[in-house]
């Protein structure tokens, strides 16, 4: 019973994500995104897509430079699980900034 209950909700995932495993990311992070690119206008200049080694999808953008002000360099979002029910943004002053996130930028 347990089994059935299991692959009715994998089936369920598989067809909300429609075949895009970081659409769910887009689906949790999208008020955070949303806020990055109204504080840092011109964002995303590049937006790369990864798969993190415990198996997340992480979603990573270049923050377009800023006049008269320090910017950083990019963001990722990630989701929380690796269904990505929740978001998680990370900076590159963060400790969930990892060196898989770095190359992609």
């Amino acid at each position: 019973m347990i089994k059935d209950a299991f692959l009715a909700i994998a089936a369920v995932v598989l067809l909300a994500c429609d075949g895009n495993p970081f659409g769910p990311v887009y689906n949790a992070c999208a008020k955070e995104m949303e806020v990055v690119r109204t504080s840092y206008p011109g964002t995303p200049s590049q937006e790369q897509r990864v798969r993190l080694s415990d198996g997340r999808p992480a979603v990573v953008w270049s923050i377009a430079p800023q006049p008269g002000a320090l910017t950083p360099r990019g963001i990722a979002f990630m989701g929380a699980g690796l269904l990505a029910a929740s978001c998680n943004v990370c900076w590159p002053a963060d400790l969930c900034w990892t060196d898989e996130i770095l190359p992609v930028l």
